[in-house]
């Protein structure tokens, strides 16, 4: 279509209806802006019913970024997490950068996993329960996983257990 892929959550209620009371008509979306092609990839939910989905943007400038959007329990973005709403990740100029996993721990931080094509490692970064990069974890706020050299290596999946031990 003119806008190219646009993300799209929507919420139904335990009987299989669409909440026509969240979002717009049961349905939140995201367009970065143009014909771009904006891919969600996972969700997740807090205690306090917000929602946050990963996936990844696109640009001419910057290649395939990351992206993780939080909305409120009514599917209203919460502008006031990270940056409007927002926090994205780019490993270097036209690199594609694909987040495909989310989790968020027992005090609210968030962790997502994917693909940096800088290096084609597995990258997790942790999100403090403001959007901001934990840059005291890992090395400035990511850990990486390279299996070798020449390899192309993705974190699909992400999981926290009750000692906040990370699993991808």
């Amino acid at each position: 279509g003119t806008n190219g892929n646009d993300w799209a959550v929507r919420k139904y209620d335990s009987a299989g209806a669409t909440s026509t009371s969240w979002g717009t008509n049961g349905m939140v979306t995201y367009n970065s802006g143009g014909t771009q092609v904006d891919i969600a990839q996972a969700i997740t939910i807090d205690a306090s019913n917000n929602i946050y989905v990963a996936g990844y943007q696109n640009s001419a400038a910057n290649g395939d970024d990351w992206a993780v959007r939080k909305y409120t329990s009514t599917g209203a973005l919460a502008t006031s997490w990270g940056s409007s709403g927002m926090v994205t990740y780019d490993s270097g100029g036209t690199q594609n950068d694909y987040a495909f996993a989310i989790a968020i721990d027992a005090n609210n931080n968030i962790y997502v996993a994917g693909r940096q094509q800088t290096n084609g490692d597995w990258a997790v970064r942790k999100y403090d329960s403001t959007g901001a990069t934990s840059t005291s974890w890992g090395t400035n706020g990511m850990v990486t996983y390279d299996s070798g050299a020449g390899q192309f290596d993705s974190a699909y999946e992400i999981a926290i257990d009750a000692n906040n031990n990370i699993y991808v």
